[in-house]
């Protein structure tokens, strides 16, 4: 008799988050604070029409155009490697300008682990997963980011994609988001 040993990717993440110190929660729940992160979701739902994941033709940019500013879109290529394929507008202010460059060109190291570890978390899955972090990157550590990851397949149906929309703001400090995502 075999045993199947399963893995949670969300667990998995979670420990390398205690880990490494991340100031970061996953959610699998999906219970998000802003609604057009809801929306993102429901969209991608509805271009599931029954398959295992959309592909990412089957988005236009007015069906994301209230989002499209905030969406980053990650491919998974040789190595594994992850390809920044596309960084709105809102992110680009943000972050500047990754588009078309690789996650270990465009991160610093400390912070290439996270970032593969989520793209990798939501491919996993196979399913939409809701990320909560304080902003690391070019001393803007004052932002939170809420974000809405998404596999997508591309058109040979390999699961290679991921969309993020990501809603970065000051709006509340990340001890007070960090705790709350603690009790909640």
């Amino acid at each position: 008799m075999s045993s199947t040993i399963l893995h949670d990717p969300v667990e998995d993440l979670r420990a390398q988050a205690r880990v490494g110190g991340w100031p970061v929660a996953f959610d699998p729940t999906l219970t998000f604070d802003r609604s057009g992160l809801k929306r993102f979701v429901e969209l991608w739902e509805s271009k599931r029409d029954g398959k295992a994941l959309p592909r990412r033709r089957d988005f236009s940019a007015r069906e994301l155009k209230s989002t499209l500013s905030r969406i980053m879109l990650f491919e998974k290529v040789e190595g594994p490697r992850y390809r920044i394929r596309l960084m709105g507008t809102g992110l680009v202010q943000v972050w500047g300008d990754m588009t078309g460059k690789f996650v270990d060109e465009a991160l610093p190291p400390r912070l290439q682990p996270r970032w593969k570890g989520m793209i990798e978390a939501t491919l996993a899955l196979g399913r939409p997963l809701r990320i909560v972090a304080r902003v690391e990157f070019l001393e803007k550590t004052f932002l939170v980011a809420e974000i809405a990851s998404v596999p997508l397949c591309d058109d040979s149906g390999r699961p290679v994609l991921v969309m993020a929309a990501i809603h970065a703001s000051s709006e509340r400090p990340w001890e007070e988001v960090g705790r709350l995502l603690q009790t909640g």
